[in-house]
């Protein structure tokens, strides 16, 4: 890192990290991003219940490895398959619609909810021209935003250069209240010529349009550092046998193989994405992305540009997972190297070094927990549990993933091969375990209702919320007061409850609208709002409401802020069943 740079942000950091990174807080929360937030935290701040009882749901297509579902605040889920479909349930798994991307384009990461509820979807094909010998492989990509209804807004090619580009790593994206989402993806560019390939960084406008294209490294064919890895398997192709082995088992001991607990050696791993986070009342973000191989870089996006501001480069190990930011400012990220020797790093963008947890190998992100803890699920069935720079402890796990594991308030759920697992964070007990067969490829996810999600052999498993909840949108169907809650959950049985006042978990006053307009928003848009509000409590009926226009701070459910110096926030909402 350029010492300047460091010396820097040893000195801006801890101020900054004392308005904390930019993190979800109660009912604000959404799992809008494959990793739940910008940060890649995979924690989502709500209660749930262990994972039993589940409602599947089949037919929905196949799923490229890591491609879990992102949900919208209201608890409408989304999902990409390798068909080319974009599809959306309602939390309970019901279907709502789908629609499609370009003819032969497959959707092999997760798509993302941007601030107005649109879903972007990144779509990639391979072109093979086999007339000539050795056959023609190119690539091809495109970014396609849909409306929360099922509407192609529009779609975007990726920059072309050399057989690119090739986009298999999910998108994330840079949210701002009051100004344009930004989508950012990390893309790769092979060269059949040199036998390696760039990775590029591509930020396109809420409109489509691409704002720029940066090279974030170049790697070509040759032998560099002390690693005996062959290099075709540090690509954007990598399989599991080329950094587990097919008798991979560093833990030690003796033991009897199930092949359903095992995954298959020719899986084509998750391609890492990149992190992005604003720390406080700071305006640009901290754009954090690796080249899958010896490079680490961070970038900020000044006008519409981005600019670097340290690189770490290291030729003896490669990156592995897509980086997770800590909340003071510390990423974490998995390594090995070519005798499949794991560490993990702590990386910027804070300046002060800690040294790497050497043994651990992973090749998933890792996940915050509610006490600030990271929980990395290893390859070699385990699970690591970090406090701070120290690892605290490890957990077996009984079989392999290559997954990160999703964390609510009071849970940890893991994705492996043969089953999905409910773990007690203080105690690391098993609260529930349901057998499967093909998991462990496809990360689970949180709703904002509490419900869990996970998948095996393209099968979507939903697990139940803990408490009675309504299916159904934060704009829910305006003049209709009732809401169906979820089978088999128990009914609320206070009658009624009056809101005074009421606010947001994070303290803020509730804001009427649904948009992020400043003026009258209209009594059926507060209706709405109000509605969701009581769906939230575990009502299942709006009963009576009123709003009032104040000059104080106010926020949507799920924590956009009111842009103007007078809101319209509620007086009172009062809910039944």
């Amino acid at each position: 890192m350029n010492p300047k740079l460091r010396a820097a942000l040893r000195a801006s950091l801890p101020a900054a990290l004392a308005l904390a990174l930019t993190l979800p807080s109660g009912g604000a929360f959404a799992w809008e991003r494959p990793h739940a937030d910008g940060a890649n935290s995979g924690f989502a701040d709500v209660a749930t219940q262990a994972a039993q009882r589940p409602r599947t749901v089949p037919g929905i297509g196949s799923f490229a490895p890591g491609s879990g579902p992102v949900m919208a605040p209201d608890g409408t889920v989304y999902l990409g398959n390798r068909e080319g479909q974009l599809i959306a349930l309602q939390a309970d798994g019901t279907e709502r619609w789908r629609a499609a991307i370009s003819p032969g384009f497959a959707i092999v990461a997760s798509p993302i909810v941007g601030s107005d509820g649109s879903i972007y979807a990144v779509g990639t094909r391979t072109v093979k021209n086999s007339q000539v010998s050795p056959p023609l492989i190119r690539y091809d990509s495109s970014l396609y935003k849909f409306t929360p209804a099922g509407q192609l807004a529009w779609q975007t090619r990726f920059p072309n250069g050399f057989d690119g580009p090739l986009a298999n790593a999910a998108p994330n994206i840079w949210k701002i209240p009051g100004e344009s989402d930004v989508v950012m993806v990390p893309v790769d560019y092979p060269n059949r010529l040199t036998g390696g390939y760039d990775t590029n960084l591509v930020a396109f406008s809420s409109l489509g349009a691409v704002l720029h294209n940066v090279k974030v490294k170049t790697m070509v064919q040759q032998v560099t550092g002390s690693s005996d890895m062959p290099l075709w398997c540090a690509t954007p192709f990598t399989i599991l046998s080329c950094l587990l082995g097919s008798d991979f088992n560093p833990s030690g001991g003796d033991y009897v193989e199930d092949p359903a607990t095992q995954l298959p050696e020719d899986l084509a791993l998750p391609r890492p994405g990149a992190a992005i986070v604003r720390y406080g009342s700071t305006i640009e973000p901290f754009i954090l992305v690796s080249n899958q191989h010896q490079d680490f870089v961070g970038y900020s996006f000044p006008s519409g540009q981005f600019r670097e501001l340290f690189r770490v480069h290291d030729e003896s190990r490669y990156l592995t997972s897509t980086p997770v930011v800590q909340p003071d400012g510390h990423t974490l990220i998995a390594a090995t190297d070519g005798d499949g020797k794991g560490k993990l790093l702590f990386l910027g963008p804070n300046g002060v070094t800690w040294p790497p947890i050497k043994g651990p190998v992973a090749l998933a992100p890792a996940t915050r927990l509610a006490d600030g803890r990271m929980a990395v699920v290893e390859s070699n069935r385990r699970l690591s549990i970090l406090n701070g720079k120290n690892l605290e402890r490890q957990v077996p796990l009984p079989g392999q993933s290559v997954v990160a594991a999703a964390a609510s308030r009071n849970h940890l759920f893991v994705s492996t091969a043969g089953s999905f697992l409910t773990f007690d964070p203080a105690t690391w007990q098993i609260l529930a375990e349901i057998s499967w067969v093909g998991g462990g490829t496809v990360t689970p996810a949180i709703g904002p209702l509490g419900h869990v999600y996970g998948m095996a052999s393209n099968v979507l498993f939903v697990f139940p919320p803990p408490a009675p909840t309504t299916i159904g949108p934060l704009v829910a169907n305006p003049g209709v007061d009732s809401v169906n809650t979820d089978p088999g959950q128990p009914a609320v049985t206070q009658a009624r409850q009056r809101f005074n006042a009421p606010t947001t978990p994070a303290g803020q006053r509730l804001f009427a609208c649904e948009g992020l307009e400043d003026g009258d928003c209209g009594k059926s848009a507060s209706k709405s709002v109000a509605r969701a509000f009581c769906q939230g409590k575990g009502f299942n009926k709006l009963e009576k409401f009123d709003t009032e226009k104040r000059k104080v701070a106010a926020a949507r459910l799920d924590g956009q802020l009111c842009p103007g110096s007078r809101c319209k926030v509620f007086d009172e909402i009062t809910c039944a069943n």
